[in-house]
């Protein structure tokens, strides 16, 4: 089975490493859901976006000041419960 040029180029898209010291704006478009809620909704290529992701942000808290310019002005919030 061979990939056509459009699905080539989706795969190759959804598996593009994101610049963590970018502004939001000038990140590559992989990342299709608003919310990660199970990971069985996860594709293939979306766990391997995930997993270059937390290799890329490994670098940034190896830095003597670790923080991410990407996110200077923006509030985070996580809720987790069961």
């Amino acid at each position: 089975m061979t990939l056509t040029d459009r699905e080539t180029f989706v795969v190759d898209a959804a598996l593009e490493v994101p610049i963590v010291d970018s502004p939001p704006d000038a990140q590559p478009v992989g990342w299709r859901h608003r919310h990660l809620l199970d990971v069985d909704v996860l594709s293939w290529p979306d766990i391997e976006l995930v997993m270059r992701t937390t290799d890329a942000m490994r670098e940034v808290l190896a830095r003597p000041i670790a923080k991410v310019p990407a996110l200077r002005g923006r509030n985070v919030t996580i809720l987790f419960y069961e």
